[in-house]
Order: C-alpha cells, then structure tokens, then sequence
C-alpha cells in the first residue's frame, strides 16, 4: 500500500510545474511590491539613511539564523516525510516543540541584542546605534515567521508559504512606511525600522491563521510525539549550512559600510537587490523543488529525481539568461529608479549578474545536498566559500569599494556553486549543469 502523498511516476514534473506556477507567481507579485517598498524606502531616506537600515537588518537577519536552529529546514523536510507517512502525532509534536523554542530564544536574544547596542558602547554611529535599538522588536519575527513559512511548504503549499513574507510583508512596510512619512513629514533608519516591526507582526499573524487552516484534520485530533533529539540533531546541521549561507550573502554588506560607509553600502544593497533577479526562477523552482527532493529521495526514486533537476536546470537557466542580459543593458536605468546616486553601482551590478546567472545555470543545488541528508557536506563547502568571501572583501573593498565587494562575492558564489555540483555528481549520480543535467548515472545513453 502505498504512503498518503505518495507521487505515481511521471506526476513529479506536473506537480513542480504546478507548483512553479503558483509559486513564480507569488514570487513576481513579492518582486514588485518588494522592489515599490525598496524604492520608496530608498526616496524618501537616500543612500546614507537606507546603508543603515539595511546593514542594521542584515544583522538581524545573520543573528535569526541562529535562533532558528535550522528548524525551518527540518521542518520542511520532516513535514513532507510524516504528511506522505500518515505520522499525524510527530507532525504535530515537532510544530509545537519547534514553535516554543524559536519564539523563547527570539526573546531572550532581543534582551541581549538590545543591552549590546544600548549599554556596550559597541556600536559608535548614533544612527546605527538608534537602528539597533529599534531593530531588537523586530529581532523574535524574523525567525518565527520563518519557521511558519516553513511549515506551510512542508505541507506541500508552495506558493502560499511565501505569500506573507514575500508579498504582504514589503505590502505592509510600504504602506506603514508612507503613513509616517505623511504623519511626520519625513523617514529615518529607526522610523523604517519600526515600520519594519509592524509589517512582520502583520504577517505573523495572517501566517498563523493560514497555518491552521492548511493543517489536516489528523493533526488536530493526533496526541503529539516527540523526537527532539532527531530534530535537533539534524537542525545544527541545517543550522551549519542556512547561517553560513545567510553569512554568504549578507557578509560584503556588512563589511562594506565600515570599510566604504553607510551610502555605499545603501547603493550596493540596491545593485545586490537587482542582480537576484537573474536567478528569481531557480528561487520560486526551489520551494516546491525542496519538500520533492526529500520525497522522491526518501522514496529512493532515483530517476524521477533527476528527471526534475533537468527540468529545473533547464527551464531556470534560459529564464536566467534573459534577465541578465535585460539588466546588463538597462542596469542604469533600473538603479536609477533607487534615485540618481544609486547609478553609481552598476559595475557592482553587473559582476553580481554574472554570479547568480552562474548559480541558476548549476541549479538548486543546495536544496540537492540538504534534502538527501547531505547537509554537513555542504556546510564544509560553504566554510571555505565564507572564508574565501570574507578575505576577498577585506583585501578588494579597500582598494575598489562596492566594485571589491560585488567581485569577492562573485567568485565565491561560483566557486561554491561548481564544488557543490561536483558533490552531487559523487554521491547522488546527477549533474545539475545546464547540458549535463541528464547525463548522469541514472540518465546516460
């Protein structure tokens, strides 16, 4: 008898484009309300204000990773194995186990987060230091939302597990953020910030509602069991993987506003907004690709898994290909959206273009790794792509400023990403490259 979920051969590609359908479109609608609350942000601030805004939620954002405890990558992958195993009872126990924790550290880190900035005298800056007195409120949501989020696409529902932090959230900031500017004739990094507040409560508690609407009856009336020790376990290696990952992509920020200063670090963060757009595909794919990876791998179907990381390769690249191009002609124009001070990071636009044109056309290889139990594999990987990152930073950003910058994270995004695809090949048999994506071991001749 076959488990509840379970996929007939041949339905994995229509359930990924299915899927893919409903999450790009979240994702395009998320792209436009995130990008109409960047740039009225970035409007009504200017670079300098912004460079402080988004360095002081950058950390914020590194700091979550590890309240989380790579409980939103369990959850994903746990919640679609005991969905398509009828497990009601661990369901149920690991959602709540999981909930209680993240919000009870998110509290505490908040007190100590607050002490840091408020008491230490680590902070030099005044704007930054006021940044981050207001950003420890928003410091307990960003990991609680995202745990939630994760739940949602554990429970296969893709799209609308993205729909309060990709769509309503930036909805809510950007209408919070135009009532202060009406009420009070102007925005700071701090007011933004508690705008920012605002905007993740809202979306807590819509996610929170639609959570318990998408569970199934049988987790309501199921006694909940507990593994804490599996979940924890598997979360520090999860844990290793998303920090450093996060780190990966936030570290070139962080270290550019005290090497460069805040409006260069507000100008590159406008040109790093841009350049994701060049792998927005491989992203929306991913979502319904990741609970599919740990399904198909768990059901040792082989072959349909490389079926859909061809599909995904291929369609994600040519998607990929058209956006880089469209930004390396009309980059200027795009930043200069932002306001006129923000042309000034197009050659960082351009090198950050070529870097994630690079990761789509290897796939979501990192989704490959975590999902098949291979986490701390990829956590080495990304050790050394930190490193890398981070010496890069420091010996170019002095030298060529956000131009340094785009180039350190630029290598070593397509470093890590051509060693991960060499991992896949060996312990899974599949090439997630563009055109060697069915040639692997299940997929030859």
């Amino acid at each position: 008898m076959k488990p509840t979920g379970w996929l007939p051969l041949g339905e994995v590609q229509k359930t990924l484009a299915r899927g893919s359908i409903g999450s790009l479109a979240v994702k395009s609608a998320g792209l436009v309300a995130a990008l109409g609350a960047e740039v009225l942000l970035t409007r009504l601030m200017g670079a300098a204000s912004y460079g402080v805004y988004v360095v002081v939620l950058s950390w914020l954002s590194v700091i979550a990773v590890g309240v989380k405890l790579g409980l939103d990558a369990v959850l994903v992958r746990f919640a679609a194995a005991y969905r398509s195993q009828g497990e009601w009872g661990l369901l149920k126990g690991m959602l709540g186990w999981s909930f209680r924790l993240v919000t009870l550290i998110g509290v505490v880190t908040a007190l100590v987060l607050w002490l840091a900035a408020t008491r230490s005298g680590v902070v030099q800056d005044r704007e930054l230091e006021a940044g981050f007195e207001a950003g420890c409120l928003v410091m307990p949501l960003i990991p609680l939302l995202a745990l939630r989020e994760a739940a949602v696409q554990g429970l296969k529902h893709p799209a609308l597990s993205q729909l309060s932090s990709r769509v309503l959230l930036p909805l809510f900031l950007f209408f919070a953020v135009g009532i202060c500017y009406l009420a009070a004739g102007g925005v700071e990094s701090r007011t933004a910030l508690f705008c920012l507040f605002a905007a993740y409560g809202a979306a807590v508690l819509f996610n929170s509602w639609f959570l318990a609407r998408s569970l199934p009856e049988e987790v309501r009336s199921a006694e909940p069991v507990y593994r804490r020790r599996e979940w924890a376990a598997v979360g520090a290696g999860m844990l290793f993987v998303s920090g450093q990952y996060l780190i990966f992509n936030r570290v070139d920020i962080m270290m550019l506003e005290p090497m460069a200063g805040k409006t260069a670090a507000g100008v590159y963060s406008a040109a790093v907004r841009l350049a994701w757009l060049v792998s927005f595909f491989v992203q929306a794919v991913s979502v319904i690709a990741a609970p599919l990876i740990a399904e198909l791998h768990a059901g040792n179907r082989r072959l349909e898994l490389e079926r859909m990381v061809h599909l995904t390769v291929n369609v994600s690249s040519a998607c990929s290909a058209a956006a880089f191009a469209a930004l390396v002609v009309g980059g200027k124009f795009a930043l200069g959206v932002f306001g006129p001070e923000f042309t000034t990071g197009y050659h960082a636009l351009v090198i950050l273009c070529a870097a994630q044109f690079f990761n789509a056309v290897t796939g979501p290889s990192g989704f490959l790794l975590t999902m098949t139990g291979h986490e701390r594999l990829l956590g080495g990987l990304l050790s050394v792509a930190l490193a890398l990152n981070a010496l890069l930073n420091f010996i170019l950003i002095p030298q060529y400023g956000m131009e340094g910058a785009a180039a350190a994270t630029g290598i070593s995004t397509i470093f890590w990403n051509a060693l991960a695809a060499v991992l896949i090949h060996r312990k899974l048999g599949i090439i997630p490259v563009i055109g060697l994506s069915g040639r692997g071991r299940h997929g030859q001749g």
